[in-house]
């Protein structure tokens, strides 16, 4: 097995920690420690970029999951040269990697929003203890406040400027959007959800222009949205713009 350059050893174990659970749903992250012979906790905080892992657990891991011995040197060596990041809170986790603390946000904008954790459950079609629990990390990290017995949110800011830090809730974040987009298909009248694709050959150096103008879509749909008012529903927007073909196996000669 080989890694690629960018790749950190968080990047590595967690792909495949969530290749495994891909294939089985029930697979845990205490079943993938002990499969690594790390303790649980120790592996959670790697992950969360809030314990360093030493070259004994880099070189054991990466042994484990079939790894050469050449690649794990390079990753080693990599390590040791990458700049510390401000660790997330497990709080922050848990909220980066969830959409229901931010389809919460989102709700309490709506007319006629209650702060009861049971109709902010039913509303969102998730159970009542998750909401219960997103609620309090919401409280906890100051995004949210509650006031009277309503809860109101604090601050307008939903975003977390430490991007390489976030990088692994984020993707876990992604995830589950699209396995909810996946589900939403089948649940919901197609007159009242967008599902469309495009299939098309591109240059990879124009790469950095697409992402401009989708990062530039989504801020005029959002100011186009918010600028109405009146909102009833919360809706979710899932833009993926990824390769088709193997860019390890493009055999065009550079």
């Amino acid at each position: 097995m080989t890694i690629n350059t960018t790749e950190t050893f968080q990047d590595i174990i967690l792909s495949e920690f969530l290749k495994r659970k891909e294939r089985n749903q029930a697979y845990s992250l205490r079943a993938y420690a002990q499969h690594l012979c790390l303790d649980q906790s120790l592996l959670s905080k790697i992950l969360k970029n809030k314990r360093k892992p030493s070259k004994k657990v880099i070189e054991g891991s990466l042994r484990t999951l079939g790894y050469k011995d050449r690649t794990i040197q390079r990753l080693m060596r990599s390590e040791t040269q990458v700049a510390s990041y401000r660790a997330l809170s497990d709080d922050e986790f848990e909220i980066l990697s969830d959409w229901v603390h931010f389809g919460i946000l989102q709700l309490m904008t709506i007319k006629g929003f209650q702060s009861d954790p049971k109709w902010i459950a039913k509303r969102l079609c998730v159970t009542r203890i998750q909401v219960e629990k997103a609620l309090g990390r919401l409280e906890r990290i100051g995004k949210i406040e509650k006031v009277e017995d309503e809860y109101k949110v604090k601050t307008n800011t939903h975003s977390w400027d430490n991007l390489k830090s976030t990088s692994i809730a984020r993707r876990l974040f992604q995830k589950k959007l699209l396995e909810l987009s996946a589900k939403k298909i089948e649940k919901v009248d197609f007159s009242l959800r967008e599902n469309s694709s495009l299939t098309i050959a591109c240059n990879k150096s124009l790469l950095p222009e697409v992402k401009e103008r989708i990062f530039n879509f989504k801020k005029e749909l959002d100011a186009f949205i918010s600028n109405h008012g009146n909102e009833d529903e919360v809706y979710q927007l899932v833009v993926g713009f990824f390769p088709l073909t193997d860019l390890k196996n493009n055999l065009e000669k550079k």
